[in-house]
């Protein structure tokens, strides 16, 4: 039992709120006991917005698995937000390479 004297005496039980912090920070992962830490995942907002002006439909798509990605982590599903955000990555990089092969074979046809 801690006490701190000030004009207002507030007693702190700290077994009890060591035991508390360990029950919040800690998840049970087989046997052992071990800190989950989860990095935010990576925000393709952005570049799936300007994956849009490459490739319609495929900057499209990966605004919205961009999206459900920021929502999923939200809601606490981690495994969810990861995998969308795997699928936005790939749909970026899919609408830039097709939009960058629309423009050459564009630019090829022109000079013909």
């Amino acid at each position: 039992m801690a006490q701190l004297n000030t004009s207002k005496e507030i007693q702190v039980n700290v077994d009890e709120l060591q035991r508390q912090s360990s029950i919040n920070c800690h998840v049970r992962f087989g046997e052992d006991l071990q800190t989950r830490k989860e990095s935010a995942p990576c925000d393709y907002m952005c570049p799936s917005a300007f994956a849009i002006l490459c490739c319609l439909p495929l900057g499209m798509c990966a605004l919205w698995a961009a999206n459900s990605a920021l929502k999923s982590w939200a809601r606490g599903d981690y495994e969810k937000a990861k995998v969308k955000n795997n699928i936005a990555l790939w749909l970026i990089v899919a609408a830039f390479l097709s939009g960058s092969a629309v423009a050459f074979i564009v630019v090829i046809t022109r000079l013909k």
